[in-house]
């Protein structure tokens, strides 16, 4: 992951303290940075919500993390290994003082999904459904290629080495698709698939935490 590779750099010239101080504070820097290049997305996706589409987040957003989570539960059960950034984390919220606790926190259920979702389903499924759409019009690849690119970026994403491909706990990570195929049926809004991860995290931040 992009924290973990920042935080390993500078710990080469940093106390680790020091390190993953800063690179919270990056991190917290990337999503307002993304969240101010699309602000004007964003303003016409609350707009939707609140004209068209209420009752759809209601149902859409607790669905599709019911679905998440019994695809997680099944992935688990076939696939036994941890991946080491999970591992990682676990670590990092066990070993940190109160305040380091709440900024991991925040990290981790706000800031990280945020970010993510704006580069993984925005820039990448978005722009790229964009693109082909301009040459094939109403085309199966319109929809799927967009999805599969944008979901196996995300899963690479989160390795943090060889070991996660070598001991296939790289395929826990394919619950991923289910925030690609949500941006999609929600005509590209962006707030579902940011409300669906938050929603995930922090379920996932307080299992962790008991």
């Amino acid at each position: 992951m992009i924290v973990e590779f920042s935080m390993n750099l500078f710990q080469m010239f940093l106390t680790q303290k020091i390190s993953s101080i800063i690179t919270v504070l990056l991190e917290y820097f990337l999503c307002i940075s993304l969240l101010i290049s699309i602000k004007s997305y964003l303003r016409n996706d609350f707009i939707s919500i609140k004209t068209n589409k209420t009752k759809l987040i209601l149902i859409l957003i607790p669905l599709f993390i019911i679905l998440s989570l019994a695809f997680q539960i099944v992935l688990q059960n076939i696939i036994p290994s941890t991946p080491s950034n999970q591992s990682a984390v676990v670590g990092e919220l066990n070993n940190n003082s109160i305040v380091g606790l709440i900024m991991i926190s925040i990290l981790i259920v706000i800031i990280g999904p945020i970010s993510e979702e704006i580069l993984f389903q925005f820039f990448l499924q978005g722009k790229l459904a964009n693109i082909l759409n301009n040459k094939f019009k109403n085309s199966w690849i319109t929809t799927i290629l967009p999805i599969v690119f944008s979901t196996l970026l995300f899963m690479i994403y989160h390795l943090s080495g060889m070991q996660d491909i070598l001991n296939l706990s790289i395929f826990t990570y394919s619950d991923l698709v289910l925030f690609a195929i949500l941006y999609k049926i929600t005509d590209y809004n962006i707030l579902y698939p940011i409300a669906m991860h938050i929603g995930l995290n922090l379920i996932s931040l307080i299992f962790t935490l008991m």
